[in-house]
């Protein structure tokens, strides 16, 4: 039987990524019936599917939800071929990259890997001629929609440095809003 097996990983790591909701699909339709998907959750190993991928058909691996601390990445698509090795195709079965994943066809082995999010904030005085704001702490916060004023669960804290700019990276989840203040002032400068 045709083994394929699945795994979830950050941009740059070799450990397995938990908490990604993906979705296979197979794009190659069948008279008469219904398409045929699988979805699970990645976990602390690789998803394996045995003896279910059809010889000759090509399917697409959606991310449909992200881990907390990632972005969503592309969907990498992929046909199988009369010996059962898998290979990066586009959705019409010719081949192509597999983008932001790695296709190992010698193991039939698909890794989809994600970028932590970032979010950069640039902090700025409200002179007429805007200037950048070094050394401010700034912290994040979740917050329950875009018009709250309250913020709710801590997030991050980060500085502006020398630049006057901050990056949160790795630490913000997609369809979630937060809240930004600043819990420290840099001397010349008042809230």
């Amino acid at each position: 039987p045709t083994t394929v097996s699945f795994t979830k990983k950050a941009l740059t790591g070799t450990d397995e990524l938990s908490g990604a909701m993906l979705k296979l699909t197979d794009l190659t339709p069948v008279a008469g019936q219904p398409t045929t998907e699988w979805s699970w959750t990645s976990g602390g190993s690789a998803h394996v599917i045995t003896g279910e991928l059809i010889v000759g058909h090509t399917y697409e691996l959606t991310e449909t939800t992200a881990p907390a601390g990632y972005a969503l990445t592309e969907s990498i698509v992929f046909s199988v071929a009369a010996d059962g090795r898998i290979s990066a195709t586009d959705a019409a079965g010719n081949p192509t990259d597999a983008g932001s994943g790695e296709i190992d066809a010698t193991n039939n082995v698909i890794t989809m890997r994600d970028a932590p999010t970032v979010l950069t904030i640039a902090k700025v005085d409200d002179q007429t001629l805007v200037q950048v704001v070094k050394n401010a702490t700034l912290t994040v916060y979740t917050a329950s929609g875009a018009t709250a004023t309250v913020p709710d669960t801590f997030v991050a804290s980060v500085s502006t440095g020398d630049t006057g700019i901050a990056n949160v990276t790795g630490k913000l989840s997609l369809n979630t809003w937060y809240m930004v203040t600043e819990t420290v002032t840099p001397t010349g400068y008042h809230t």
